[in-house]
């Protein structure tokens, strides 16, 4: 697939894995968008993609309008989309028995799930047009449980399967 000039959102850009998203599709000379919740670190992200003008925005996605906002801003400045990296990466380890089991479900539903389908909802027919794509960003640990994880090995793995992706 010829990706080269194609429209490319990807939220939370400033974490490991959008980060990395962002570096590889930047490299591969996509119209990038990058979207995250911190304009320091979106900034950091917009510098190594190394073009001209990546557009940052700072949005948060936790917030309805503030999707609506960031649709409305990619679909004026580029009259399009053709690929939205959904990459929400909230979570948390809360064993059964913790009085805050479903208060951390229902923030993690309200932080990656809400999001990420809203966002799908209203992109939707801009992707239709253009016969974009969607990749929606999942997490192993959805998986399976998984105890004493090698949070050092994490990112180093991330970046070597990106690179072997692309």
């Amino acid at each position: 697939m010829n990706v080269v000039k194609k429209v490319v959102v990807v939220t939370n850009s400033h974490s490991d894995i959008g980060e990395e998203t962002a570096l590889q599709f930047a490299a591969l000379g996509c119209k990038m968008v990058l979207v995250g919740s911190d304009d320091a670190e979106i900034r950091q992200v917009a510098l190594k993609c190394r073009q001209k003008s990546p557009r940052e925005m700072r949005a948060d996605l936790t917030v309805d309008a503030e999707r609506v906002k960031l649709v409305d801003s990619v679909i004026d400045h580029y009259d399009r989309i053709d690929i939205l990296v959904n990459n929400f990466d909230h979570g948390t380890f809360t064993p059964i028995d913790d009085a805050n089991l479903i208060r951390n479900y229902d923030k993690i539903l309200n932080a990656d799930l809400r999001p990420l389908l809203h966002l799908i909802y209203l992109f939707r027919a801009h992707l239709e047009k253009s016969k974009g794509n969607i990749v929606n960003v999942s997490s192993v640990f959805g998986m399976r449980p998984v105890q004493n994880f090698n949070w050092t090995k994490k990112f180093d793995n991330l970046r070597s399967l990106a690179h072997n992706y692309f």
